[in-house]
């Protein structure tokens, strides 16, 4: 919620492409992650471990390590094993909306949802809501923010059984 990554090209690289490039060198991870080649006799030990390998791109999110060659994720997966949502609301003139916030999917991959509130209420936020997101909202349990956190947060196993 009201996350600034939608600014990592400045905040976390010094450039599109420098945040492009440590992405791709897994310095930085994104959501799918970049699958791990798969090399050699590991082809055939993915195929032994049951796991479905394309023969022309052979791939995966895991590979096999350590004296047991046990399967694991490589170091830059780590948002294999989640769901990003990012609920933001977005500015207009400075002082309504969340000028810090905003979608982070372009930056770090189509895995992340990006929810957008002003989407969702069908109008601007008037007042400056960064510090604000829930405080005004609490009090009504369906308003567009508490359902949109509740449907992000998904503890009923509603939207992804």
């Amino acid at each position: 919620m009201g996350s600034p990554l939608s600014y990592a090209n400045f905040l976390i690289a010094k450039s599109e492409e420098d945040l492009k490039r440590r992405q791709k060198e897994r310095e930085d991870p994104i959501s799918p992650p970049i699958r791990e080649r798969l090399v050699g006799n590991a082809i055939g030990k993915a195929k032994n471990a049951k796991f479905k390998v394309d023969e022309e791109k052979p791939q995966l999110l895991c590979f096999p390590f350590g004296e047991k060659k046990q399967w694991q994720l490589h170091h830059a997966a780590p948002f294999a094993a989640v769901r990003w949502t990012n609920i933001y609301d977005p500015a207009f003139a400075v002082v309504c909306g969340d000028i810090i916030s905003g979608p982070v999917a372009p930056a770090f991959g189509p895995g992340v949802i990006d929810v957008n509130l002003k989407n969702l209420q069908d109008r601007q936020s008037l007042r400056f809501t960064h510090t604000r997101y829930w405080a005004q909202y609490w009090k009504s349990k369906a308003s567009h923010q508490v359902l949109a956190l509740r449907d992000a947060i998904d503890l009923g196993a509603q939207r992804f059984p």
